[in-house]
């Protein structure tokens, strides 16, 4: 990602941007807007594999909304590249979200830099994301992010 995309998207999230726990099970970043095209390059830019649409948000006679959700590694990854531009609450928030997430052993778990240079390595070398992250117990989301460079290790 461009930096001037990198820093439009986290402008955007410290506006607009949700960081939270699926379910208490899972890191998200949500994204809810009554612009779809600003959605949709957030989105782009996230990673988010869809866009969705809701007619009355909320209830209550809300604005239609389109929304863009990532959850896990790819929300991890994300969080961890825009902690240091955001404000003080949402940089609490992404924080205890992390923390949350490396206190769950077996849930969540960093690669080192010689286990992400071995993914690369693999992976160039034709290894599948699936079979690399079943080797690394990562998800393959970021397998995929690592081996393009761009897991903050």
């Amino acid at each position: 990602m461009e930096d001037r995309d990198f820093f439009w998207l986290v402008g955007l999230l410290e506006g607009e941007g949700c960081f939270a726990y699926s379910g208490m099970s899972s890191p998200l970043v949500h994204l809810q807007m009554t612009d779809e095209d600003v959605v949709r390059r957030a989105a782009l830019l996230m990673e988010a594999k869809k866009v969705s649409y809701r007619e009355d948000p909320g209830g209550k006679g809300n604005k239609p909304a389109w929304i863009a959700r990532i959850y896990g590694d790819v929300a991890i990854n994300l969080m961890q590249r825009v902690l240091p531009y955001m404000g003080r609450r949402r940089a609490e928030k992404i924080k205890s979200i992390l923390a949350w997430s490396e206190a769950r052993p077996g849930v969540f778990k960093k690669l080192n830099q010689e286990k992400a240079n071995s993914i690369r390595q693999e992976y160039a070398d034709g290894a599948l994301q699936k079979d690399l992250a079943e080797k690394y117990g990562v998800s393959q989301s970021l397998v995929s992010l690592v081996a393009r460079g761009e897991a903050w290790l």
